[in-house]
């Protein structure tokens, strides 16, 4: 059976591997969404890995603010997670899949990763050393 441990250290290493792979985007002639996407399912992995943490089931959505907002409940010291900027990329996991006309930009690629590697650091700060993945982003 996993222990607490194994569980946080799974989410930040499936977070860290969503941003490498739009790392890789970012650096392509494109397109860009799908680095978009793996920008939003690396912010929503890192928060269920505090959720783990402390044994508490995140709800099933894929809407950032609405799950941000349960992280606050559970870790207070998060809560300046839900910023406009990172509940933004909830676009890219609901808008991309549904609408034909929503082609993020390389620039706009540069802003999820950016906002997305913010995030990651905000969550390792409420995380112990031991728990964190061996592998960067």
């Amino acid at each position: 059976m996993k222990t607490v441990a194994d569980l946080v250290r799974g989410w930040l290493a499936k977070g860290d591997s969503d941003l490498a792979e739009a790392s890789r985007c970012a650096q392509s002639a494109g397109p860009y969404d799908t680095g978009c996407f793996h920008c939003q399912q690396a912010v929503e992995k890192y928060a269920k890995a505090v959720f783990d943490l402390r044994a508490q089931l995140p709800p099933r959505t894929h809407d950032l603010g609405r799950l941000l907002t349960a992280l606050q409940a559970i870790e207070s010291s998060l809560g300046a997670l839900a910023r406009p900027e990172v509940v933004q990329l909830t676009d890219y996991a609901v808008k991309l899949r549904y609408d034909s006309d929503f082609w993020p930009t390389q620039v706009e690629l540069a802003e999820a990763l950016a906002v997305a590697h913010r995030v990651r650091a905000e969550i390792l700060l409420v995380i112990s050393p031991e728990m964190h993945p061996l592998s960067k982003p």
